[in-house]
């Protein structure tokens, strides 16, 4: 017990010393990017991690009488633990995880919430954009407790969601918080990306999306999914069982709601009448202390670990929230134009006569439509399939050389116009940013009508490719007799629409042949990665050899140089940089090198690259401390495989 009691001592020690809200900070992604399929929203337990509950307004509400917090007052698909067999016991109570309204115990020492009347809490706040102020729709509902994690458990629990209008009164942002100011998070409508690449073009470098910026001091916003708004709908948030945190949004015509699923009615009630809630044996009283803060739900761990916060995980009034590790105050006007770069059509009012269904249609399709060009040549009577791959992506060379050419994925192909798009050219690439492709290979189905339907990643075997297949083109839609693969005849990359130039496609169709070398299945034209046919053996026999004087000069004399080539858009790159690199003794073994990553989607990177005839990504070159290259690995999977490699030619020179 001693000794158990004298390591947990230390562990708080390492923990206090080094800063405990900058070691937390550095252990939480609280702004993660949603990652579900689409045919999850037909299962919402998926998504919350429990049993699915809904609750819905009551629409005989009477007490809001502003028609926009009437009208967006969203969907509320709340997660409820979940026993895994009848006579499992529940781990915490269950009304845990009920919505309710709040009230005051009879001593006045604490919150209570009944579950029993559920409730949101609504008010309007302001946005200044581009010198316009913009409406925003405020909803808060509240939980018993917070029965699940590791220092925010505690008694009375609650969540947040801004919808910010844009001028003609659209949803066009949406805001995630629990009612702590933690894990705030932001989604973006597709219209309003849509504006912003109309606007600004490319996403900044490094961003996903066209309206994320640098935040100038402060931590950047990532947006965690776009949503296709249908005003005519309701948004629907997905929150988890225990946690109570907003996994997913979507509308309300896009989500399984049938009578298999419980479902509540909940009240519409003002934001300002929790400061005057029924107190326990008469009377009403607010829920918040002078400070601001609610009445009894103090976090005392986080108290502990996270000092340097105010008052860390307690819930507290609208006013006084602050986010993002208090960087930032909930109700500053210019919160969202500092930390999201906006296109003026947000403010613009011209769009109030768009009727409400073509502007739903319009922003389902947006940035969603096979190019039209592409529909030309194909077989109209079809539904189309578009392949990204990469030149230098070993998932891609694999699924082409041992899936593509497989007879009973070809059989199924038939039924779809399917397209291989190489994304090593700079035109393909272009068209890989429109349809914000950012791993190969990805596969993108869309219907006969050229919309964008699913979307498929790491279909690494025959067995999961044809199961995606079948699931987007059944077998009512089949043409056997028609050809499966469209390839371009001559050499030359994909032109987007936006250059008025056409994309060349075969007007004849021709079967696939695919080589018995490990080429891929179409001509290609590369810019930044090319082929060189001489032998891994003589590929440095060559001035080349010699590492460039930049990176020697960014080195600490005396050690060996590591140069790691990724790409951002690899599958291998991201798991071995996850599961390799990541891993404590292979970063220990890296402090022995002058260690550097080069991605290979940066133009100058690449050309670095191909000097040093690196094909395939990841690849480890490994230079002396005098820049003269010694060894070379294309073909690490494991951290063990990693290790031994490094230890052969640790303190090796030529």
């Amino acid at each position: 017990m001693n000794k158990l009691f004298l390591w947990g001592f230390c562990i708080f020690s390492v923990f206090w010393c080094a800063g405990c809200t900058s070691v937390v900070k550095g252990l939480v992604n609280t702004q993660p990017k949603v990652e579900f399929k689409e045919e999850d929203y037909e299962k919402p337990e998926v998504i919350v991690q429990g049993d699915a509950v809904f609750y819905n307004l009551e629409e005989q509400n009477t007490e809001i009488s502003d028609p926009d917090l009437r009208k967006y007052a969203p969907v509320v698909v709340q997660g409820f633990q979940k026993k895994q067999n009848t006579d499992d016991q529940y781990s915490y109570s269950y009304w845990a995880d009920g919505i309710g309204s709040p009230f005051l115990t009879q001593d006045g020492s604490s919150v209570g919430v009944d579950t029993q009347k559920p409730a949101l809490f609504c008010r309007i706040e302001y946005a200044e954009v581009l010198g316009t102020k913009l409406k925003q729709l405020v909803y808060v509902f509240w939980y018993p407790e917070r029965p699940v994690g590791t220092l925010e458990t505690g008694k009375v629990d609650g969540n947040i969601l801004r919808i910010t209008l844009d001028a003609s009164g659209y949803p066009s942002i949406f805001e995630y918080s629990q009612t702590c100011g933690c894990f705030h998070g932001t989604f973006v409508a597709n219209h309003l990306e849509s504006w912003a690449m109309e606007e600004f073009g490319k996403p900044i470098e490094g961003k996903s999306y066209v309206v994320e910026k640098k935040a100038l001091g402060k931590t950047d916003w990532l947006v965690r999914d776009l949503i296709t708004v249908f005003p005519e709908a309701r948004p629907v948030l997905f929150i988890s069982a225990g946690s109570h945190f907003c996994h997913a949004i979507r509308f309300s015509h896009q989500v399984k709601n049938d009578s298999s699923y419980k479902s509540y009615r909940y009240q519409l009630r003002p934001y300002d009448s929790l400061t005057r809630v029924p107190r326990q044996g008469g009377d009403n009283a607010s829920i918040f202390n002078e400070e601001g803060l609610v009445i009894g739900g103090k976090r005392w761990k986080e108290e502990i670990f996270m000092s340097s916060l105010k008052n860390p995980g307690w819930p507290r009034h609208l006013d006084k929230t602050l986010i993002h590790w208090d960087e930032s105050q909930w109700t500053d006007p210019k919160l969202i134009e500092n930390h999201l770069r906006l296109p003026k059509q947000i403010i613009s009012t011209e769009k109030k006569e768009i009727q409400a269904h073509l502007v739903a249609k319009k922003q389902a399709n947006s940035n969603t439509l096979v190019p039209e060009e592409v529909c030309k040549v194909c077989d109209t009577g079809k539904p189309y399939l578009l392949i990204f791959t990469h030149s230098s992506c070993v998932a891609c060379r694999s699924f082409k050389k041992d899936i593509l050419p497989l007879a009973q994925v070809q059989r199924v192909l038939k039924r779809c116009n399917c397209i291989l798009l190489d994304v090593s050219e700079e035109k393909n690439r272009l068209l890989a940013d429109r349809y914000r492709v950012d791993i190969t290979p990805t596969f993108i189905a869309f219907d006969k009508d050229a919309r964008e339907t699913k979307r498929g990643y790491h279909l690494n075997t025959a067995e999961k490719f044809i199961e995606f297949l079948e699931y987007c083109f059944p077998q009512k839609e089949a043409q056997e007799n028609k050809q499966a693969i469209v390839l371009p005849k001559e050499e030359k990359p994909v032109v987007l629409p936006k250059e008025e130039k056409p994309i060349v496609l075969p007007k004849e169709e021709k079967p696939i042949v695919l080589p018995k070398e490990e080429k891929p299945a179409f001509p290609e034209n590369p810019i930044s990665f090319q082929k060189f046919p001489a032998p891994l053996a003589q590929k440095l026999e060559s001035q080349e050899k010699k590492l460039s004087e930049k990176i020697q000069a960014l080195g600490e004399k005396g050690k060996a140089y590591l140069l790691l080539f990724t790409h951002k858009m690899c599958t291998g790159c991201k798991q071995f940089k996850k599961q390799v690199l990541l891993a404590a003794d292979v970063k220990k073994a890296l402090q022995d090198w002058n260690y550097v990553e080069l991605d290979m989607f940066d133009p100058e990177n690449a050309q670095l690259g191909e000097s040093y005839h690196v094909e395939i990504t990841p690849s480890i070159l490994l230079f002396s401390p005098e820049g003269d290259f010694f060894a070379r690995n294309e073909d690490l999977e494991t951290k063990e495989g990693l290790l031994a490699f490094l230890s052969t030619h640790k303190g090796k020179k030529l």
